[in-house]
């Protein structure tokens, strides 16, 4: 069982703030927040962003946030032979609120992971109010439901650099219904729901 935390908007201050360090500015970008390691998939959403980038043809970033882990060096080689290595930003660790920023403006949350126990970051983007492209594989499909984009599977390059143009082509009111599904869809991962279902099992005990 997994949680999140309300999420509160910035204040334009620390939007500028944040926006300066990660050399975004206005322009759109992508997410991806968590260990930077092959487990992942880093590499297959350079690739991606690439080949999305060549679609859409106008000037995208991309941000990948969250400290390396272990075996970057194939990650490291595939940023420096990306035609747009200029637009991939790895500003390292980032605080909870640099987090739910990325998450909340991102044209989507990329996180295709080859595998995972839960799916927080996807939990905690669509609390946000982000729009997740995942892959429907583990647990992640559970977690995203039926407001997520999906992979079918997470070598799929081509379909996932789709996805990524998808997202970045939605409309404000589609945007903001997706939002909305999505908050409403992981209300059922709250803290407080969690808390409460745990009581209860002790309760049993």
């Amino acid at each position: 069982m997994g949680g999140y935390s309300e999420y509160i908007t910035p204040s334009d201050a620390e939007c500028e703030k944040i926006k300066k360090r990660f050399e975004i500015g206005a322009e759109p970008f992508f997410a991806y927040t968590g260990n930077i390691e092959p487990r992942k998939n880093i590499v297959t959403i350079l690739k991606a962003f690439e080949i999305a980038c060549d679609k859409l043809n106008r000037k995208v970033s991309i941000v990948l946030a969250g400290k390396l882990g272990w075996r970057t060096q194939p990650i490291i080689e595939a940023i420096e032979q990306n035609k747009y290595k200029d637009r991939i930003y790895l500003p390292g660790y980032i605080s909870e609120n640099e987090k739910k920023y990325l998450m909340h403006n991102a044209c989507a949350f990329v996180f295709p992971s080859n595998y995972e126990g839960f799916g927080i970051p996807i939990v905690e983007a669509m609390s946000c109010g982000g729009v997740v492209i995942t892959a429907d594989n583990s647990s992640l499909k559970e977690v995203g439901g039926s407001t997520a984009f999906y992979v079918q599977k997470t070598d799929e390059v081509v379909q996932l650099a789709d996805r990524m143009v998808q997202c970045f082509n939605l409309s404000d009111a589609e945007r903001k219904k997706l939002a909305a599904d999505g908050q409403s869809w992981v209300a059922q991962f709250s803290w407080e729901k969690c808390a409460q279902e745990t009581q209860a099992v002790l309760e049993q005990g």
